[in-house]
């Protein structure tokens, strides 16, 4: 909860700070919370989700904090940039927040990172087979 209370309060600042001028982009926000340096991966991976997924960068961002505070909550700690490379490698184009809560509910009922992305891809692959 207080992350995400930290992230408004930032995106509040970030949204006074365009209007001053010094801009700060969802990928040094969010790298500034995964305390790392290399703004460019974020920058990144913000363009390949929200080209995938026809989303607003603030979106992606707001969306991605709340996954990150929930998993906290249940004692699972994972950067922004694990989930969000999870999500980018996720084929088609399911719904973010839904991938994300079936990512929480996978990585609560005591997956890995990386089976969770596996299991949520297979699961989307076997569905849109499905509708074929």
């Amino acid at each position: 909860m207080h992350k995400i209370i930290i992230f408004g309060v930032i995106l509040f600042a970030f949204n006074l700070s365009c209007i001053a001028g010094n801009q700060k982009s969802y990928a040094e926000m969010t790298a500034f919370f995964d305390r790392s340096k290399d703004v460019v991966k974020y920058q990144s991976l913000y363009d390949q989700l929200t080209k995938k997924l026809n989303l607003p960068e603030k979106t992606v961002a707001d969306q991605t904090c709340a996954a990150v505070e929930k998993l906290k909550k249940s004692k699972i700690q994972e950067s922004y940039l694990n989930i969000m490379e999870g999500m980018a490698a996720i084929s088609g184009p399911p719904k973010y927040a839904e991938a994300l809560a079936l990512y929480i509910t996978l990585r609560n009922k005591g997956c890995s990172h990386s089976e969770s992305i596996v299991d949520i891809n297979d699961m989307w692959t076997k569905l849109i087979e499905l509708k074929k």
